[in-house]
């Protein structure tokens, strides 16, 4: 193995257009060559189901055959392969953020904060030349667990604070994927890794808001009331992820026990 390289850039503008407002927008490119990866599933995935010779350096582990098809060419559970320095990885995207802060009268403070991200491209270029890109799909699916790169992600919190009283909402987003990968042989947006005919072939997206509230008794005494997932929606299904069942861990977190309460103090010495 090769060591890596890496080279990126960032280019940002921020703007405040009247007091304590701001906006303010990133781009980010990074590339790294000779990256140290595992190389792509793909073509011993095709050869394996077509019924042909595995290319040299990989290992197919099959599942068990299928109980009701016991003759079916069984699916594959895992595919071995030794580390490569791949050409490249490439990360480009964008970040954008805004803030308010506003007084509505004595001891009476609302902040507002809104953070995105939006994911241009991701990709690996391997040796043969090949190019795989996993923006919007369930891919880099060995390196992620098929929990996938979804092309949005954003969180916007707006807080209340009244004297001793804190009360804060934050709705998260995990932007929707297709269920493909390029590395699992599939190409992005042919649904290409969905078996389940009940299942859309896109994973849409998922919010959930958080409220929390906190009452300062004194300097050392702190209670506090949380909701979280205060409207109760659970993550949408995703059985090809095999990071959690049917559900991806990443997008749904703690979504995926619906709504629940936490309540307590804490305490300064």
């Amino acid at each position: 193995m090769k060591p890596e390289r890496s080279t990126s850039f960032t280019a940002g503008i921020v703007v405040e257009p009247i007091r304590n407002i701001s906006l303010s927008i990133d781009y980010f490119n990074i590339k790294k060559t000779g990256a140290i990866t595992t190389p792509s599933n793909r073509p011993a995935l095709l050869a394996y189901y077509a019924g042909q010779v595995v290319p040299s350096g990989y290992n197919i582990i099959a599942d068990a055959p299928a109980p009701d098809f016991p003759g079916a060419t069984p699916r594959v559970a895992f595919v071995q392969s030794q580390l490569i320095n791949a050409n490249t990885i490439r990360s480009e995207g964008l970040d954008f953020a805004a803030r308010a802060q506003i007084d509505l009268g004595p001891d009476i403070r609302f902040t507002s904060a809104l953070e995105a991200s939006y994911i241009i491209n991701l990709s690996t270029t391997f040796p043969d030349g090949t190019t795989e890109s996993y923006e919007g799909t369930a891919g880099n699916f060995n390196l992620t667990a098929g929990s996938g790169t979804p092309e949005w992600h954003g969180n916007w919190q707006n807080t209340l604070e009244w004297g001793k009283w804190t009360v804060s909402a934050t709705a998260e987003y995990f932007g929707g994927y297709n269920l493909s990968a390029a590395d699992q042989g599939t190409e992005p947006g042919d649904c290409g890794l969905l078996s389940a005919p009940f299942v859309k072939c896109d994973v849409p997206a998922y919010i959930t808001v958080d409220l929390t509230t906190s009452f300062k008794a004194s300097d050392r005494f702190t209670f506090y009331i949380n909701i979280l997932n205060l409207f109760d929606d659970l993550p949408p299904i995703d059985p090809v992820t095999y990071g959690a069942n049917n559900y991806n861990p990443v997008q749904g977190g703690l979504g995926i026990f619906g709504r629940s309460f936490r309540a307590g103090a804490r305490f300064t010495f």
